[in-house]
């Protein structure tokens, strides 16, 4: 009941949001879209996440300069995962871009709007700071297959995470870029474990609220070549759910073509990697100790090589972003 007399609000928010780009229909003039990410870099802060659409342009990226790495995804998956883990959120809106404006509506409306020439920039309340975000936990993690702890950290560049050592060497599980929709975006990338096996990300004192957010899905190597994979979220060592991921990969729906492009189109149950929204409240607050568990769905096929992966991404949101 809920959700029906929240439609309208949603349809407003997503209805002003078009509103405000309908008239910038021309390709931005470079000063105009340097001032334009001179604001958001500036709106966003140190804190804040910067979301430029459409997802796959790449101007605002070089005009962004240091701020470019305060910049998340930004099409449906990517922005599922936006409320309450930041405290701000800035959108960098170039012309074309209104098909990705309703992934946005989940911020509710902007806070403030301002048009440079043909760039808008909307700066919106994110709700955050996230309560635990696995993309910042993960080298503190303890990470296993089958128990057998993985002990070599890994750090090169941007990229942290845990390295698998006898049995397991050349296991690793890493938070790097991956692509998982048409743009990339920052996830901790999970290896297709052996048949039967299990690989554990486990992190004690997680502060819990009202909801957990995990998302998951293939890479765009795995939804071509990989296999159903099971991600157990345990609490306290009680499983609270288990998502399964058939391989697919996230297009948006407005790209036909591109969409047709794909050897094997999105499965019966998912588009791709996206996110689900766990209700935690009967666990009560406090610290408790959180695990993702990775494991091949035994229903579908033999194993295939650790190229294909599972991209995860977690967080608790705010205070001001339950979902």
């Amino acid at each position: 009941m809920a959700a029906l007399l929240l439609l309208p609000l949603a349809c407003a928010v997503v209805a002003s949001l078009a509103l405000l780009v309908a008239e910038a229909d021309d390709v931005p003039a470079d000063d105009d879209l340097a001032a334009a990410c001179a604001h958001a870099a500036r709106a966003a802060g140190d804190d804040g996440a910067i979301v430029v659409l459409p997802p796959w342009t790449l101007r605002p990226l070089a005009a962004l300069g240091p701020a470019a790495a305060r910049v998340v995804g930004g099409d449906g998956p990517a922005a599922a995962l936006l409320p309450g883990r930041f405290p701000r959120v800035v959108a960098v809106v170039e012309p074309d871009a209104a098909p990705w404006l309703p992934a946005l509506a989940g911020l509710g409306a902007p806070r403030s709007a301002q048009r440079f020439g043909a760039v808008d920039v909307l700066v919106f309340d994110g709700g955050g700071p996230a309560r635990f975000d696995l993309l910042t936990a993960l080298p503190g993690a303890r990470v296993d297959v089958d128990g057998r702890p993985c002990t070599t950290p890994l750090e090169r560049g941007a990229v942290r995470g845990h390295g698998c050592e006898g049995d397991d060497a050349g296991l690793r599980v890493t938070r790097e870029h991956a692509l998982v929709s048409e743009s990339g975006r920052l996830v901790v990338r999970v290896p297709e474990p052996r048949p039967g096996a299990r690989v554990a990300l486990r992190f004690d004192d997680v502060a819990l609220g009202d909801t957990l957010v995990v998302a998951a899905g293939h890479t765009r190597a795995g939804a071509e070549r990989g296999r159903a994979m099971i991600v157990d979220v345990v609490v306290d060592d009680a499983v609270v759910a288990s998502l399964r991921r058939a391989p697919s990969f996230f297009v948006e729906p407005s790209r036909a073509a591109l969409r047709a492009a794909f050897v094997r189109p999105p499965a019966e149950d998912g588009e791709g990697f996206r996110a689900t929204v766990i209700d935690t409240r009967r666990l009560g607050g406090g610290a408790h100790r959180l695990a993702l568990v990775v494991r091949a769905a035994a229903d579908d096929g033999a194993h295939t090589t650790v190229d294909h992966e599972l991209a995860l991404d977690a967080y608790v949101p705010g205070p001001g972003g339950a979902r």
